[in-house]
């Protein structure tokens, strides 16, 4: 008996501490209205990307980052599980297959970077793909409106 009441007392405790450790306001230390709006015209008439340009963004995708993160080394990596190697770590880029039901399939732009961040949005009537620093796009044949253009 005396250990339930203790138990409950600690509980009842704890909980009171938690409840006034949510008490906690932040709020904006300033508000204020932007002082300037500008309308930069259609992404059609932004200029494509120079080979000069294109060749630099290569360059810059060959330098080796992060280096330490390659191998796993963190506090307590010993005990730490999975134990050997992370089944859910993709470590290679998968493989392409097919899907039933494409309409539509055209090559859109490349990358240099390992791995590309590629994202693509569909509308109405065109395509645009990003990938890394540079959009492009596309009208629903594959034919090329716009770019690529870095962002």
């Amino acid at each position: 008996m005396n250990k339930t009441i203790t138990f409950t007392f600690i509980t009842i405790l704890m909980s009171v501490f938690s409840i006034n450790a949510q008490d906690i306001t932040v709020s904006p230390t300033a508000i204020s209205t932007a002082v300037y709006h500008d309308v930069i015209g259609p992404l059609r008439d932004f200029p494509v990307m120079t080979p000069e340009q294109m060749e630099a963004i290569k360059q810059d995708a060959l330098v080796k980052r992060n280096k330490e993160l390659k191998d796993r080394d963190y506090p307590f990596a010993e005990t730490a599980l999975p134990k050997g190697p992370d089944p859910a770590w993709q470590q290679e880029m998968g493989t392409v297959r097919a899907i039933d039901g494409i309409i539509q399939n055209f090559s859109g732009q490349s990358s240099f970077s390992n791995p590309p961040d590629c994202n693509g949005t569909a509308g109405p009537d065109h395509y645009m793909q990003t990938i890394n620093v540079t959009y492009t796009i596309y009208d629903k044949q594959g034919n090329l409106q716009a770019g690529p253009t870095q962002l």
